[in-house]
C-alpha cells in the first residue's frame, strides 16, 4: 500500500514537471517570437536611415536561423542582441559626425 501511495505521488510530480516545462517553453517561444518582430522592425528602420552594424545583422541573421530550427532559447537570446546592436547604431546615427581638426 506504501508503495502504491508513494508511486502514485511520483508520478503526480512527474507529470507536474512536464506540465511545466511545457507552460514555459511556450512562454519562451512567444518572446522570441516578439524579440525577432522587434528586431525586423528595428533592422528596416535601420537600413533606411543607414545605421545598420554588420554585428546586428549577423545577430539578427543568427536569431532567424535559430527561430526556423525550433531553438527559441538561442532565437530569443540572439533577437536581444540583434534589438542592442540595431538601438545602438541608430543612437549612434543621431550624433554629430566627428571633425578631425589638427
Amino acid at each position: 500500500m506504501v508503495y502504491a501511495t508513494k508511486h502514485i505521488a511520483f508520478m503526480f510530480l512527474l507529470s507536474q514537471c512536464f506540465a511545466m516545462s511545457a507552460f514555459t517553453q511556450s512562454d519562451i517561444q512567444e518572446d522570441a517570437k516578439a524579440a525577432l518582430i522587434e528586431a525586423r522592425g528595428l533592422n528596416e528602420r535601420a537600413i533606411r536611415e543607414g545605421a545598420v552594424w554588420t554585428i546586428a545583422k549577423e545577430h539578427l541573421s543568427k536569431a532567424e536561423r535559430f527561430m526556423n530550427e525550433g531553438n527559441h532559447q538561442g532565437a530569443l537570446a540572439m533577437a536581444n542582441k540583434a534589438i542592442r546592436f540595431l538601438s545602438l547604431g541608430l543612437e549612434q546615427k543621431k550624433q554629430p559626425l566627428y571633425e578631425h581638426r589638427e
